[in-house]
């Protein structure tokens, strides 16, 4: 598996934009810095969905409460928002929000957006630290 270059974690995390992608994707790629300034203009928002995805959408709906937990930079919510997606689901919750890419701590953050209790491994945890636990 191919080294991911420095850049890649810095983007997730919220350190970066789009904009610092173009110049590292032009030297990978045969494209000049304004081809993929323009590609990436020109896409950012073009999500093609698949049509089980919607169907468990729509299942889904109003049924139980559905969030995305995904390892992106700040753009995702942008692409959430112009794709409709935001508005197909409770709560999204990226990495670059929370400045980092571990998935149960952005699923920690959706379940507080979603007004749902801890899980039963915070809760159990929070209980084994609990200086009030008498044990004997």
């Amino acid at each position: 598996m191919a080294e991911r270059p420095d850049w890649v974690e810095g983007w997730n995390l919220g350190r970066g934009s789009m904009n610092d992608l173009i110049e590292p994707l032009a030297q990978r790629l045969a494209m000049t810095p304004g081809q993929v300034s323009r590609h990436l203009r020109a896409v950012w928002h073009q999500i093609v969905w698949f049509d089980e995805a919607m169907e468990w959408l729509r299942l889904l709906e109003s049924r139980v409460a559905q969030a995305i937990v995904t390892v992106n930079p700040w753009e995702f919510s942008g692409t959430a928002a112009a794709t409709g997606l935001d508005q197909m689901v409770d709560v999204v919750v990226t990495s670059a929000e929370l400045a980092s890419d571990s998935k149960p701590a952005m699923a920690l953050r959706a379940r507080e957006l979603l007004g749902l209790p801890e899980g039963r491994e915070q809760a159990a945890a929070r209980s084994r630290r609990s200086p009030n636990t008498r044990t004997g």
